[in-house]
């Protein structure tokens, strides 16, 4: 996962290859992008629509993966995309109520729709999650 996060990191890529070298006794000199990594270095370059194909596929593929929901999320907040940002951070918040991002993207969905009461309700989850309260 931190490859995925970080591919360009030396030490990510260091310690990747020996565990690769570890398993399978031997390794290539240069490491192979995940689906993940691309996405996200697609979103760091701010290209929007090979991001959001890249994270809805890993998405439909993996639905268990929260990381790649909330990648897909913040694409699609960046992408002004707003309603369907809010809708994968729905889906998130199933299962971590005060993920702070999450949160944050449905906070500023609820404001630019008029939704002024529930934006309120999720900027309270940032505040309480940022300072560890519940």
């Amino acid at each position: 996962r931190s490859f995925e996060i970080d591919p360009y990191n030396r030490a990510v890529q260091d310690e990747l290859k020996k565990l690769y070298m570890r398993r399978d006794g031997d390794v290539s000199p240069r490491l192979s992008l995940t689906r993940a990594a691309l996405g996200r270095l697609h979103l760091r370059a701010a290209l929007y629509g090979p991001a959001t194909l890249e994270f809805s596929q890993l998405v439909n593929e993996a639905p268990e993966r929260l990381d790649i929901k909330l990648a897909l999320a913040d694409t699609l907040y960046w992408d002004s995309r707003r309603v369907e940002a809010a809708a994968v951070c729905q889906q998130i918040r199933v299962e971590l109520p005060y993920c702070i991002k999450a949160n944050a993207i449905l906070a500023d969905a609820w404001l630019h729709g008029d939704r002024v009461d529930e934006a309120r309700e999720h900027l309270r989850r940032v505040h309480a999650a940022r300072s560890g309260a519940s």
